[in-house]
């Protein structure tokens, strides 16, 4: 199960409550606590989906590679995507990330915006780790056949969509 000492973080927006709460959540993953991240949209399906919780821990910068998938701070939210390069200007450290459903890559960043790297998640009540078979050949997909794998993902989506439709249409009458 999720570690203990862990705090669910629901799609913060950045003002001065939430700053607050940004902060407390820095301070945990700092002092080697994990943070719980609730997933919401669907820009990394099928990866992880909304309602997916994800295990966020404290990592190095120097440590992560290609393919993780990591939490930081933009203006208004956090953001669970994948990394997809690394480079440095000026002796900075920069990231450059995608959700694997999307077309466009995100702003680059620095560390400063880092908080964290997503170790293992829970989809409905299973637990899941990122370095399982299902989530290397997604990695793999993601990074090597990114317009393909968009489109499939995209076609599965759709289908999941109408699909859960169905069942509610169903189940109401």
């Amino acid at each position: 199960m999720f570690p203990k000492k862990a705090l669910l973080i629901s799609y913060l927006k950045m003002n001065p409550d939430t700053q607050s709460l940004l902060n407390l959540a820095e301070t945990l993953l700092d002092e080697n606590h994990s943070l719980n991240f609730n997933m919401q949209g669907n820009s990394m399906y099928p990866t992880l989906h909304a309602g997916d919780t994800g295990i966020v821990e404290k990592c190095n910068p120097e440590e992560l590679k290609i393919g993780d998938i990591v939490v930081f701070k933009t203006n208004k939210n956090l953001v669970a995507h994948r990394l997809i390069k690394i480079s440095t200007r000026n002796n900075i450290r920069w990231f450059i990330t995608k959700g694997d459903k999307n077309n466009f890559c995100d702003e680059s960043f620095t560390q400063q915006a880092l908080v964290g790297k997503i170790t293992s998640f829970q989809h409905k009540k299973n637990q899941k780790s990122m370095d399982s078979l299902r989530m290397k050949l997604r990695e793999y997909a993601a990074l090597h056949f990114p317009k393909p794998a968009i489109a499939y993902f995209n076609f599965t989506l759709g289908l999941k969509i109408k699909g859960d439709s169905l069942r509610s249409g169903w189940q109401s009458i």
